[in-house]
């Protein structure tokens, strides 16, 4: 009997884990809840007009996203029109990712669209990686 259950549980356990990792963006491995709270967080949230991005020579890594601060909808470190330059994990079209909480945005997306919101903490990094990039201005 308690064979049995053990078996159930783990199928469960399985079960529960396909149901939250559906529910992630590709290649993240935390729910949902988790980034959203990161974004609700995130001491300073600003809208960057995008001037520049240097991409890493690797397949993955880190671009520069460099611009100016279009609009501070949170915080007080950021002033309209000063100049900031963000790390943005980054992907190069085709690459594949590794397994992570590491949200990976497309080089292209970072490069296409002129406006991005960038959710900071104290030091200036990303709050779990939480760059959206957008196609107008908000």
């Amino acid at each position: 009997m308690h064979r049995l259950s053990g078996k159930i549980a783990s199928g469960l356990g399985f079960a529960l884990v396909g149901l939250v990792v559906g529910t992630v963006p590709a290649g993240a491995l935390m729910a949902p809840e988790y980034y959203e709270r990161a974004r609700n967080s995130a001491q300073d949230v600003i809208v960057v007009k995008v001037t520049g991005v240097t991409e890493p020579a690797e397949p993955f890594g880190y671009c520069q996203v460099k611009g100016n601060v279009e609009k501070v909808e949170r915080g007080t470190k950021y002033a309209a029109g000063g100049a900031v330059e963000i790390s943005v994990p980054c992907r190069k079209p085709g690459a594949s990712t590794p397994m992570g909480p590491v949200i990976y945005i497309g080089v292209n997306d970072l490069k296409t669209y002129p406006f991005g919101r960038a959710y900071l903490m104290p030091d200036g990094r990303l709050s779990l990686y939480q760059y959206r990039p957008l196609k107008m201005f908000p």
